[in-house]
């Protein structure tokens, strides 16, 4: 469970406090709040990242999907803060009767990105708080994490640390295994990302579109016995922004892979794709396909290291097998 059960949580947070642990980061995802997984708790600062078209198995509407988020918002502390994305559409239904504090591009935020410069080795951006002019340097590459890095600075710099000491950590961090991580090879680049929703294989791409100099191919899948309605976006948000797409299996679990793949594809209005169900075969072709200066994005599985088909969780790693394939060049 990406949030715990509530007295699974309590018992972590009574343990915290027995070790003088003075902060702790909770994920709390929709599912939690309306399984009240949450209920009692009260916290000093509340961040809303963004809403994307996700979980509609279970809201049904984004509407719902966003009244659930925002019943966060109510569990702010009466001298906490609420974090908020200021360029999100959801932005408003979070804004309670809060210490709000606003981030993103546009011009009434109070930490407001002013530039920013997308590379493969790392991104740079500037941000303006206050009349003053902040740069940050990371290892991380794309948009996404500009917004993520200034949730970050924001809430550190209201528990009190230093904009200095902050920004010398940030410059140190490297990328996850498996978020954008990048495999260098004759010229060539190969991209493992956990991206398995439509907004983040957007990211993804829009991120590669900007230091792409050859072509860009892209592997996709969805997971089987979860949301239907993102499958065909998913496709055409690849199909659109990539030269070639292989449309393979991730965790088909009890649905039947080539069931999943025709709803992948179904009313899609491109054709620059192919379907190879076996996901190794499909790791294969991508890379084979490649020519110098093109791009290889593997997207879904990110840092996992199985597949789950019927009810077998079955060994497999994308960045493994990828390594295999091209050691075997």
């Amino acid at each position: 469970m990406t949030t715990p059960e509530l007295l699974d949580l309590y018992n972590m947070l009574l343990i915290c406090k027995e070790k003088n642990i003075e902060y702790v980061i909770i994920e709390v995802s929709s599912h939690a709040i309306e399984g009240r997984r949450v209920e009692g708790l009260l916290f000093d600062q509340v961040i809303f990242t963004n809403l994307t078209k996700e979980h509609l198995d279970f809201h049904i509407t984004m509407d719902n999907y966003a009244n659930s988020k925002s019943k966060l918002f109510n569990q702010v502390k009466s001298n906490g803060i609420a974090i908020i994305n200021n360029d999100d559409t959801y932005r408003k239904i979070m804004t309670k009767d809060n210490n709000n504090i606003f981030y993103g591009i546009n011009y009434d935020s109070d930490y407001r990105i002013i530039d920013f410069m997308v590379t493969i080795i790392g991104t740079a951006f500037n941000y303006e708080k206050n009349n003053n002019v902040y740069n940050i340097k990371t290892n991380l590459i794309g948009r996404h994490n500009i917004y993520n890095l200034l949730t970050v600075i924001i809430s550190l710099e209201n528990f009190g640390f230093n904009f200095n000491e902050i920004n010398n950590i940030i410059s140190k961090l490297k990328t996850p295994i498996g978020r954008m991580e990048v495999i260098r090879w004759k010229k060539k680049l190969v991209i493992i990302d956990y991206a398995h929703t439509s907004d983040a294989i957007l990211n993804c791409l829009k991120t590669v579109k900007e230091f792409s100099k050859g072509k860009i191919y892209s592997i996709i899948g969805c997971g089987g016995n979860r949301d239907k309605e993102k499958r065909p976006i998913m496709t055409d948000i690849a199909t659109r922004l990539s030269d070639v797409v292989i449309i393979t299996s991730d965790n088909p679990r009890e649905e039947d892979p080539f069931e999943i793949i025709k709803d992948m594809v179904k009313d899609l209005n491109n054709d620059n794709y192919v379907i190879i169900v076996d996901r190794k075969k499909a790791i294969e072709k991508g890379i084979n396909l490649l020519d110098t200066n093109d791009i290889l994005l593997i997207l879904g599985k990110g840092h996992e290291n199985y597949q789950i088909i019927k009810d077998k969780k079955m060994y497999h790693n994308d960045r493994e097998y990828v390594f295999n394939v091209i050691n075997k060049r």
